[in-house]
């Protein structure tokens, strides 16, 4: 495989930062995931660090060196990190279980794979333009979806934290997969919680991408997103990857070609806050555990 992937995630105006990205790879395969704790919950930013380790040590330990069934893995993986949330704040006798929307996407064989939860979203550029794009799982979302709602309208919009499916919380959540989506050379897919994706159009993500690459281009628009937001600046992460993209001279090009086939990278950006404390630290053995319980107990049908 090659790529050109960067990522990033800045407190904003919030006291805490309460989102979550990482990218992780085999030779074959690569897996990028952003997770946006819902902070009206009780630490939405430790159901956030879940869904990243979930993830990532399911990838590790199954893309060998790629996923058997992209689509399953992802759904699979999603319901994975929402039992193992549960587990935590079951376990610790919260008052209310953390949660945290998720969006996560595939890269193997050329093809695309992604998967979603809450408005955390992807949004998947062609030729420099949008092509696909998930819906929000949210109330202004659907009120997009009707026609009743402008992109521009979200920020102010009373209702617009209102969101219906995510990691974690009494409720199983929606998980919204998509289609396989073949590759060509130079198209982008970028993750990014709404912190990011509010403030910034789509249409000046896509002139941005057609004066630069993602690693020149999206730590302006990540600041961007903070001063335009102001006082309201959310927590603002997002990942992207081009693939295959033109300029083989790149230094920051990553090329897979010889990485052991039992390989694995990671690039994760998620520390815990202090103010949490230890008790509060997730950690490995807890996670494996949880994944073998779950793996256990619960048999999903395939996608």
């Amino acid at each position: 495989m090659r790529f050109l992937i960067f990522q990033d995630t800045q407190r904003g105006a919030r006291a805490n930062n309460e989102d979550r990205v990482g990218y992780f790879y085999t030779r074959d395969a690569l897996l990028m995931v952003v997770a946006d704790g819902m902070g009206g919950h009780n630490q939405g930013e430790v159901a956030a660090e879940i869904a990243i380790e979930v993830l990532s040590k399911r990838f590790q330990n199954e893309a060998k060196p790629t996923l058997q069934h992209p689509r399953q893995f992802l759904r699979d993986a999603f319901f994975n990190a929402h039992d193992a949330i549960m587990e935590y704040g079951t376990g610790r006798k919260l008052p209310e279980s953390p949660r945290t929307t998720c969006v996560a996407c595939v890269v193997q064989d050329g093809k695309a794979y992604w998967a979603h939860a809450g408005d955390s979203r992807l949004l998947y550029f062609r030729a420099g333009k949008l092509a696909q794009r998930t819906k929000d799982h949210s109330y202004v979302g659907k009120l997009l979806a009707m026609g009743a709602l402008r992109e521009d309208q979200i920020a102010g919009h009373p209702a617009r934290n209102r969101i219906f499916s995510c990691l974690g919380g009494n409720v199983l959540p929606q998980i919204e997969l998509s289609e396989e989506v073949v590759l060509t050379r130079g198209d982008t897919i970028l993750l990014a919680t709404d912190g990011f994706w509010e403030p910034i159009t789509t249409g000046r993500i896509e002139i941005a991408l057609a004066q630069s690459s993602i690693v020149d281009c999206l730590p302006s628009l990540v600041t961007a997103a903070i001063a335009q937001s102001g006082e309201r600046a959310d927590n603002t992460s997002v990942v992207a990857m081009t693939w295959d993209p033109p300029g083989n001279n790149d230094p920051q090009m990553i090329s897979t070609i010889d990485m052991d086939a039992k390989g694995f990278s990671s690039a994760v950006l998620s520390n815990l806050p202090e103010t949490i404390g230890q008790a509060s630290q997730i950690s490995d053995a807890e996670i494996d555990k949880a994944i073998a319980e779950i793996q256990t107990a619960i048999k999903r049908k395939p996608v």
